[in-house]
C-alpha cells in the first residue's frame, strides 16, 4: 500500500495563512483549534536585513506515534497508507476524566492533537483523507498560493529532497524524530540571504 506524507518548502512559505484557513473550513473547526499551524519566526537581523520567516506545521503522521501509544482506549490508529486518524466516536464516547487528553501531551512537535470542546473529541491533521479517497489533495496543499506543501507517496517527495540537496531540518528535535519517524518533512530556507 502508498505511504504518504507532506513536504515544507521552508523558503516558499510567507505567512500568509491560506492553509490555515483552509483546514479549518475542510474541517469545519470553531473557534481555538487548529490542526495547522503557520508559525512565525523573528524578527531576525541578517545582514542589514530584518526578515521574519513563516514554518507551516501541523500532526507529522508519525510512525510511531507516541499519541496513539497513550490513549487508553486506543482512539488514534495508522491507516494502510501511514496517515494518523483518530476514531471520533471512540474518543467522544471515552471519559475526559479517564484519558486525561493524554495524547496532547505525549506529542512532542509543534502542534499536538487538539481538544475540540464542541464536539468534545481531540482531532488533529488527517491529510484531508476525505479528499484523498477521492482523489483530491489536501485542502492546505490544493489553496496554498506559493505552492509550500507537496502531497503525495513518500518514495516521491524523497525523490524531491534528493534532487534539492538532500537537505531537510529537524522540528522538534533529533530524538522525536527518531524515535517516531515522521511522514511530513521540512525543507531548510536557504542562508544566508541575498535581499536586495
Amino acid at each position: 500500500m502508498v505511504k504518504y506524507g507532506l513536504l515544507i518548502d521552508f523558503d516558499r512559505c510567507q505567512g500568509c495563512n491560506a492553509c490555515e484557513v483552509a483546514c479549518k473550513q475542510e474541517n469545519e473547526l470553531p473557534v481555538g483549534p487548529r490542526l495547522k499551524q503557520v508559525l512565525t519566526i523573528g524578527p531576525e537581523n541578517v545582514g542589514q536585513r530584518l526578515i521574519m520567516e513563516y514554518l507551516p506545521v501541523m500532526c507529522m503522521h508519525c510512525e510511531n506515534p507516541p499519541c496513539a501509544a497513550v490513549c487508553p482506549v486506543g482512539a488514534i490508529v495508522k491507516d494502510a497508507h501511514g496517515i494518523t486518524l483518530v476514531n471520533e466516536k471512540k474518543c467522544h464516547d471515552t471519559d475526559k476524566d479517564f484519558c486525561k487528553k493524554a495524547c496532547i501531551a505525549a506529542c512532542p512537535y509543534p502542534v499536538p492533537p487538539q481538544y475540540n470542546p464542541e464536539k468534545d473529541i481531540v482531532q488533529m491533521c488527517n491529510m484531508c483523507i476525505q479528499r484523498v479517497g477521492r482523489g483530491e489533495e489536501p485542502s492546505c496543499v490544493k489553496h496554498c498560493i506559493n505552492k509550500v506543501i507537496t502531497f503525495g507517496p513518500i518514495k516521491e517527495l524523497s525523490k524531491i529532497i534528493q534532487e534539492r540537496g538532500n537537505r531537510t531540518i529537524t522540528v522538534g528535535g533529533i530524538l522525536p524524530n527518531v524515535v517516531c519517524r515522521p511522514s511530513v518533512v521540512h525543507i531548510p530556507p536557504k542562508r544566508p540571504y541575498t535581499l536586495e
